[in-house]
């Protein structure tokens, strides 16, 4: 069997170009796709991990390697 690479079909190696609409599963996201070279169909899975907070324009607010600078109650 070969080396399991993000973005390549497990079939045959081919880096795949179409994907779908991603899709999310309890703590998972997948993303369904199809090879254009050898046809497989399958779906290419993620882990979701807990990273931080930004505020509603994006500007970090704070992030897991930052966590002990949070200041919660000023959000309260």
């Amino acid at each position: 069997m070969s080396e399991i690479v993000s973005g390549n079909c497990p079939k045959c190696g081919e880096e795949i170009e179409d994907y779908g609409t991603q899709e999310l599963l309890d703590m998972t996201v997948y993303y369904p796709f199809t090879c254009k070279k050898c046809g497989f169909e399958g779906r290419e899975w993620y882990d979701l991990t807990f990273t931080g907070f930004t505020d509603n324009e994006g500007n970090e607010i704070a992030t897991v390697e930052k966590k002990e600078e949070w200041d919660i109650d000023r959000y309260k």
